[in-house]
């Protein structure tokens, strides 16, 4: 699987494809799916120093998992185990980094930082989809993407949604 840059996806591309996929909860009334509230954790200042965007904005990572566990977590979701958060982590089809400058951070071609719209081009996958996922891990340890270099031919928008050029 070859990771795509996703980062010129409009709003407007975005609702279309849900439109067609009869998933609306992205722009309803409903309680928001994982990955809009994972965009609004990584959003807010108060939270970075436990968990944030990595400068290319192609990725996230968890610096203090206690205190995520502790401090953030139960603002954000009913269960508020660091395991459970992890599992949707999973089964919302973040992959890990195995090696490189951005070891141990989680990413997804849909997540981008600046830009939550394109997320919601994300969905949740099966159960029996993510064991096919999980047995995949070694092709995803093998090829690792290269965020940095990507980010200057595609940058992305800084956390505070100004365009880095």
């Amino acid at each position: 699987c070859i990771y795509q840059n996703h980062s010129h996806i409009t709003v407007e591309a975005v609702q279309t494809k849900l439109e067609q996929r009869k998933n609306s909860s992205w722009f309803s009334n409903k309680e928001p799916p994982f990955p809009q509230k994972l965009h609004e954790i990584l959003a807010e200042p108060n939270n970075r120093e436990w968990i944030a965007w990595l400068p290319h904005g192609r990725a996230w990572k968890i610096l203090d998992k206690t205190k995520l566990e502790e401090n953030i977590l139960p603002h954000y979701f009913r269960g508020c185990k660091l395991a459970s958060f992890m599992r949707q982590v999973n089964n919302w089809g973040f992959d890990r980094v195995h090696f490189g400058p951005d070891e141990n951070a989680y990413y997804n071609e849909y997540f981008l930082r600046g830009l939550p719209h394109i997320a919601a081009m994300m969905h949740r996958q099966p159960n029996g989809k993510l064991q096919q996922r999980m047995q995949s891990v070694y092709s995803q340890i093998r090829f690792t993407p290269d965020f940095h270099e990507m980010s200057k031919r595609h940058p992305l928008p800084d956390i505070d949604g100004q365009l880095l050029l």
